[in-house]
């Protein structure tokens, strides 16, 4: 999981935080390859790994969340655990390395077109819709 993670926020541009939150219920872990590996790797992607555990403390994912930056907590009751997940729900304070960017964005405008275009939305061939600035 932790693999798939570190694929699919590596490509959050730099203005973004990369978080993973997880919920672990077990008792043991089933690692593809090496945790000290795939640790690192986080590190250097600058992702950021806190779990709430609903079993008893776990070196390994106690490890996983202080090498990342994250946090580990065990949820002792019900209350708790909702507790210790609307923990989570504000965004961090703006992390060192993250870069203060404007967000490029585009507002589409209702256009008229000699030449057919789809309408992704319809699936159908139309002459006027809304097109992005940005994307043309």
């Amino acid at each position: 999981g932790l693999e798939r993670c570190l694929r699919l926020l590596s490509v959050i541009p730099p203005y973004g935080t990369r978080e993973v939150l997880i919920v672990y219920g077990s008792l043991n872990t089933c690692d593809a390859g090496l945790i000290s590996t795939t640790v690192e790797a986080l590190k250097a992607a600058g992702i950021r790994v806190s779990i709430v555990g609903l079993s008893p403390e776990m070196y390994v994912l106690k490890t996983v969340c202080k090498e990342t930056g994250g946090e580990y907590t065990v949820a002792l009751s019900t209350a708790h655990f909702e507790e210790l997940l609307l923990a989570h729900v504000s965004p961090p304070l703006w992390a060192k390395g993250m870069q203060q960017t404007l967000v490029p964005m585009g507002f589409p405008t209702l256009q008229r077109r000699k030449e057919p275009m789809m309408c992704v939305c319809h699936l159908r061939v139309t002459h006027e819709g809304y097109i992005c600035p940005r994307c043309r």
